[in-house]
């Protein structure tokens, strides 16, 4: 079985690979004509979990959606934080490419309203998952065990 992993080799060879570090697996052997698609991933569960919760917690702080906040201006309402994958190629995203949601109120994102898209997708038909930096950064740190 074929999995992946952002985490950098030396520190596989250091400390191995278990829970969130594997993103997940491709439930076929992969060759050089038959690599990784959509059908053929099965995403770790532990990953995906790992990275609603750095979303959750660091969106709030992440400037892009805060701009939106206050671009949708007064009253409450909802953000949509997608992946950065949906600005390849001009298509709309679509739900597997929706990572999760943020309430609003008066042009702020709420802390701790976050709500993860079941239907989230880390390898999709428009590839691999991209996050903005700031939650790739915090994620990594969280992979790595950095400060």
């Amino acid at each position: 079985m074929d999995i992946v992993s952002l985490l950098p080799s030396h520190i596989v060879f250091e400390r191995g690979m278990d829970g969130p570090a594997v993103i997940g697996a491709c439930t076929e052997l992969t060759s050089a004509t038959v690599g990784f698609t959509a059908e053929n991933f099965r995403q770790n569960r532990a990953f995906v979990e790992l990275l609603h919760e750095v979303i959750g917690t660091r969106g709030p702080l992440v400037a892009g959606l805060q701009e939106a906040a206050r671009q949708h201006g007064d009253g409450a309402g909802w953000i949509s934080a997608f992946d950065a994958r949906t600005r390849i190629g001009g298509e709309n995203p679509s739900t597997e490419d929706l990572i999760g949601q943020f309430a609003i109120e008066d042009g702020a994102v709420v802390p701790g309203s976050y709500k993860s898209n079941p239907d989230y997708r880390l390898l999709s038909a428009r590839g691999w998952f991209r996050l903005d930096p700031e939650f790739r950064d915090e994620l990594m740190k969280r992979l790595t065990g950095e400060p």
